[in-house]
């Protein structure tokens, strides 16, 4: 993860954006009812019309992946400025915007 957030960080012009939207995983009842979600309910309706083992793969990179503040930790780390997030759905979504120094 960290030499694909350096790598951005490289090939992004100097005074320019780095945007990142995904799926982090959450904590309390939210994280309960991802995981229902995820695990219990998006498969079988998935395997309705599509393959299933995508579907199970999302759910484990999800829960197993790092936290959005550990990413923008991340960023800070390898000399973003201004590094903002804006979660979604309660968290299971957020948004990083991250500057590089001009």
């Amino acid at each position: 993860l960290y030499g694909g957030l350096r790598e951005m960080m490289r090939v992004t012009a100097p005074g320019g954006h780095i945007v990142i939207l995904d799926a982090f995983p959450v904590s309390g009842l939210v994280k309960l009812l991802l995981k229902v979600w995820l695990n219990y309910i998006v498969p079988p309706l998935a395997s309705c019309f599509i393959e299933r083992k995508p579907y199970e793969y999302l759910a484990a990179s999800i829960q197993s992946t790092v936290s959005s503040a550990e990413v923008a930790q991340m960023l800070q780390q390898l000399g973003c400025e201004s590094v903002q997030q804006q979660s979604y759905s309660f968290g299971a979504a957020v948004r990083i915007v991250a500057r590089k120094p001009s």
